[in-house]
């Protein structure tokens, strides 16, 4: 009897840590994440438009928009920085560490609360970034 309890010991051990992270990640593959305070999961990808897609695009782009449209908000990073390193340095900045202070678009801080900071890969949001410069 007291090795059956043992060997279930070991065995749960075994599966709690087979189900846990180890940081590392195979090249390309998928990853389920959660945002805290938040209950809906986010898959992040290696490729920029599939990520837009499946993480901004459900906000920024969907009827009954829950944030400002993502072409709105490219608009005024454009006119406040034409050039595409400093639109990229810009709303990469504020994309990670999202503040009123360094929201551009002031119009979606009346009709929407403040983007949650997202816990994505500095990678992601760097070709998210460039995806809307060059797609949106």
């Amino acid at each position: 009897m007291k090795t059956y309890i043992w060997i279930l010991a070991i065995a749960f051990l075994f599966i709690s840590f087979a189900f846990t992270s180890s940081g590392k990640e195979k090249e390309g593959s998928s990853k389920i994440s959660q945002v805290k305070d938040n209950v809906y999961p986010l898959i992040l990808t290696q490729d920029p438009g599939d990520f837009y897609k499946k993480q901004c695009a459900f906000c920024h782009e969907s009827e009954g928009l829950i944030a400002p449209d993502m072409k709105d908000i490219k608009k005024v990073y454009i006119e406040k920085f034409p050039n595409k390193p400093d639109f990229e340095k810009a709303m990469l900045e504020f994309v990670k560490h999202p503040t009123k202070e360094k929201a551009l678009y002031k119009k979606g801080l009346d009709q929407y609360t403040l983007m949650p900071k997202m816990p994505f890969k500095e990678e992601d949001l760097k070709g998210v970034v460039e995806y809307i410069y060059t797609k949106i």
